[in-house]
């Protein structure tokens, strides 16, 4: 879908066409996921620390009594505080918290099976240092030994954090992990958290979609700071990487009903994952709304995989920022 003409001949033809023409050529990690923008619902926004098993079966369940799988979001996914901050001595392996059953391993394998059940997935968090943000035991190091760890718990999602060590490089950091987890064999989101805000080349070698800012919250100016730094991604995006804004706010206290909409529009336009953040057993039936909006979510998983950009245009004496995408018909 092209620009209205107001807008072309404010911007340039040319320069319009040469940009669109040059997103389709950017190169991305080939892990055979990811093709279009991951959704799900991630725990942190709401839940944070006390995230457990019981919160994602219940989420799971919601998933498809609400109808939210119908319209494609399929990843449940937990974030940081899972797992205990010690390791197995023999195996090396994670111990998950007692909210994940403990160390036997039984309560993830189960929990990952109870969501496969729902027609799901599982989803995962980690971080390349030697602690989460939160203090439980990080991968740095023990790349291969965790990749296979949640490969062999049927997790399909990993979010990877950047906490617990930040001396090593960053490339080095996250590359470990691809590696890592290429060498399973199995299909695995990876969604990466670089803690750089100033666009850089390398991101789509590394992972299917990265955060481009800060951590998100539920105000109206949070979300703004959140699209101006995604903006400024645009060029290093395309299809298998995609710049991530941060979890959706729709459903939690601090944004009025035009404010979810204004967000969930924005953040289907510049293709960032929509992974819901609300406690979805309380949801208001106007949130829900938004959040199944057909035609949003149509235009954020847009096969051609295209960030939307603000362009300055002008209209008299005001000025005011536009969002231009493309998309495919």
């Amino acid at each position: 879908r092209a620009p209205p003409a107001s807008m072309m001949s404010t911007i340039g033809t040319p320069f319009l066409l040469a940009w669109w023409t040059s997103r389709l050529l950017v190169h991305a990690l080939e892990n055979g996921v990811a093709r279009t923008p991951p959704m799900g619902w991630n725990s942190w926004n709401h839940f944070s620390g006390s995230v457990s098993a019981e919160v994602l079966k219940a989420t799971a369940d919601r998933f498809v009594s609400l109808g939210l799988a119908e319209v494609g979001y399929e990843f449940i996914n937990t974030d940081d505080c899972w797992s205990s901050n010690e390791r197995n001595l023999t195996t090396k392996r994670i111990v998950p918290g007692t909210n994940f059953g403990g160390p036997s391993e039984k309560g993830m394998h189960n929990v990952s099976a109870y969501i496969q059940s729902k027609g799901l997935k599982f989803g995962i968090y980690g971080a390349a240092g030697e602690t989460t943000c939160a203090g439980k035991a990080g991968s740095l190091y023990f790349e291969a030994v965790d990749a296979q760890t949640y490969v062999d718990w049927g997790a399909k999602y990993l979010k990877y954090d950047n906490c617990g060590q930040v001396t090593l490089q960053s490339y080095a950091k996250f590359s470990a992990m691809r590696d890592a987890l290429n060498a399973t064999g199995a299909a695995v989101v990876f969604s990466f958290e670089p803690h750089v805000t100033v666009p850089i080349g390398w991101p789509g070698y590394v992972g299917n979609t990265w955060r481009t800012g800060g951590d998100i919250g539920a105000r109206y100016g949070s979300m703004l700071d959140e699209l101006n730094v995604v903006n400024a991604w645009a060029m290093v995006t395309g299809i298998g990487q995609f710049g991530d804004a941060d979890m959706l706010e729709v459903g939690n206290e601090g944004l009025t009903l035009p404010e979810q909409r204004t967000h969930f529009a924005l953040w289907a336009m510049v293709k960032s994952p929509l992974l819901i953040g609300c406690d979805l057993t309380k949801i208001t039936k106007d949130s829900l709304a938004i959040l199944k909006n057909k035609d949003l979510i149509a235009v954020n998983q847009d096969p051609l995989g295209i960030q939307a950009v603000k362009v300055n245009a002008s209209a008299g004496k005001e000025s005011l920022n536009i969002s231009a995408d493309v998309l495919r018909r």
